[in-house]
């Protein structure tokens, strides 16, 4: 059996629960938001839009790495 030091892949899910998880502590009522997510040249691409058309202000968005790590995020206010 061969084994492997790379660590595992996640999925669409999990790359939102990340991204979703650390905005919660800048953005706190994450349910105003309505995320987006795409997998772009091997990394996961999160961005938030609000649900509020009227509302002023940005959106989080991240980019993941295929085994989970945030590689950037910024924060529009």
């Amino acid at each position: 059996m061969r084994r492997t030091n790379m660590a595992a892949e996640i999925n669409k899910q999990k790359a939102l629960e990340i991204a979703t998880k650390d905005a919660s502590g800048a953005y706190r009522n994450m349910g105003s938001f309505k995320p987006s997510i795409d997998f772009k040249d091997g990394q996961w691409i999160v961005s938030f839009s609000s649900v509020n058309s009227q509302e002023t202000g940005g959106c989080p968005q991240y980019v993941i790495s295929k085994t989970g790590e945030i590689v950037s995020k910024r924060y529009e206010q």
